[in-house]
């Protein structure tokens, strides 16, 4: 399978390739912006390494115009954070710092990979599927409990799908402002505050479902 990373310093690609080669996943490092565009028409790749730089979000801004689905992964300096949530509003699955160890930079790509499977096994799921004794469907953003149809907010049921995913694991705030918000600011934040809130009330209705809050870790669904 196909990693692309592009950077346009060669010291960084090199060192990137050098780092991912051990997820033994096949490398096409690219320093020119137009070879990284023919590569991502052409290629089936799996995820996205982009050096950050302003060259970078140029980049970046025209893959997502080409491929909205391929995973990404966007380094930035420390503390060039303007550049990180800018990347983040384009829509990046992850922000890392060049500082990052291989084993780090290994598990990221890792989880990032196996999260982009199940997603993909989603949408070739037939909807509704079951939730305890309820009924989801993710596309028409329905939540079903016996006779009501609960129709769901896109936030609402963008929470509700990646804490489906991850049923029985604690999901950061921070990955959960990553993933659903693609920020992590203080208004993001306090939103992100109340839709879990307004999904509280939806899954009331279930009995075998629960959302718990695990004070200074995270949330977590389980579905008995």
């Amino acid at each position: 399978m196909n990693i692309l990373v592009y950077s346009a310093n060669i010291t960084r690609i090199e060192r990137l390739s050098k780092l991912l080669n051990q997820t033994h996943f096949t490398i096409n490092a690219f320093q020119n912006r137009k070879s990284a565009i023919n590569c991502v028409c052409k290629e089936n790749l799996k995820l996205c390494v982009i050096d950050g730089s302003e060259d970078g979000i140029e980049f970046l801004t025209a893959l997502k115009l080409i491929d909205d689905h391929l995973p990404i992964i966007f380094i930035y300096e420390e503390r060039n954070d303007e550049l990180k949530y800018k990347a983040f509003e384009l829509g990046v699955d992850d922000c890392v710092t060049p500082t990052m160890s291989e084993r780090e930079l290994c598990l990221r790509v890792t989880t990032i990979l196996k999260r982009s499977r199940i997603e993909q096994v989603l949408d070739y799921v037939d909807y509704p599927i079951s939730i305890g004794s309820s009924t989801v469907d993710f596309d028409k953003r329905h939540f079903n409990f016996k006779d009501k149809q609960i129709q769901m907010s896109r936030k609402e049921n963008d929470l509700l799908k990646l804490l489906y995913l991850n049923k029985g694991k604690v999901i950061s705030r921070e990955n959960i402002l990553k993933e659903v918000w693609k920020t992590s600011d203080y208004y993001a934040s306090k939103s992100m505050d109340v839709y879990l809130s307004k999904l509280r009330k939806i899954l009331k209705h279930e009995e075998m479902i629960e959302l718990k809050n695990i004070h200074g870790t995270g949330y977590v669904l389980f579905v008995n």
